[in-house]
């Protein structure tokens, strides 16, 4: 990842993980060309993170490079058991992350996951 398209973020709860702060487009974090959104913790009104934020020319580049993918022939080629593999190990990446999922969406809303329960 490019520098300064992450940050390391340690939620209340104490778990930690590098946070991409730039836009998703053409399988890669890219910088936008637009403003940055500040996410705040509602409970502290302290600053989480500092994101980027797409502007129109972002979300076109992203529909373009969405639109050629989807086109494309590895895509379009590829067989609908094969894409149901591919789905299926997205399913298990969810699976495998749902804590830290938990974590940024309560910490996000002003609670916190301690022992696997939240908390304000």
């Amino acid at each position: 990842m490019p520098a300064g398209l992450s940050i390391k973020l340690v939620a209340p709860n104490g778990k930690s993980w590098d946070q991409p702060t730039g836009l998703f487009i053409d399988n890669e974090f890219v910088p936008s060309s637009g403003q940055e959104i500040t996410t705040i913790d509602p409970a502290t009104e302290e600053t989480i993170a500092v994101v980027h934020a797409a502007s129109a020319e972002d979300v076109d580049r992203a529909v373009n490079a969405a639109y050629g993918a989807f086109r494309s022939a590895a895509w379009k080629d590829m067989s609908a058991a094969n894409r149901g593999i591919l789905m299926t190990k997205l399913a298990d990446l969810i699976e495998a992350n749902k804590e830290l999922f938990a974590t940024i969406d309560a910490w996000d809303n002003g609670e916190y996951i301690a022992g696997g329960s939240p908390r304000t």
